[in-house]
């Protein structure tokens, strides 16, 4: 119970800071079937990184990683599919 309030409360405070909204950014890159749960994955990340410095780099491994995985999810989409 208190770890899903805790949870919560971190993606509360991450959609709220300005990492929060490079997160959102991030994740409306994902295709929609995996934005939840990446959601919850690096909203709990994000809770758990102190510093600046520190959140700054994860933001931008972030961004890249959801670029990596749109660009992987739309790779393997059945629309690229028929156009093999």
């Amino acid at each position: 119970m208190w770890e899903e309030y805790h949870r919560r409360r971190a993606a509360s405070e991450a959609r709220q800071s300005s990492a929060g909204r490079l997160l959102t950014g991030a994740l409306q890159r994902l295709p929609a079937g995996q934005r939840e749960r990446f959601a919850e994955e690096w909203a709990a990340d994000l809770a758990e990184i102190h510093g600046r410095f520190a959140r700054f780099r994860w933001q931008l491994g972030i961004r890249l990683t959801a670029r990596r995985l749109a660009r992987t999810a739309a790779a393997h989409s059945p629309a690229a599919a028929r156009e093999r």
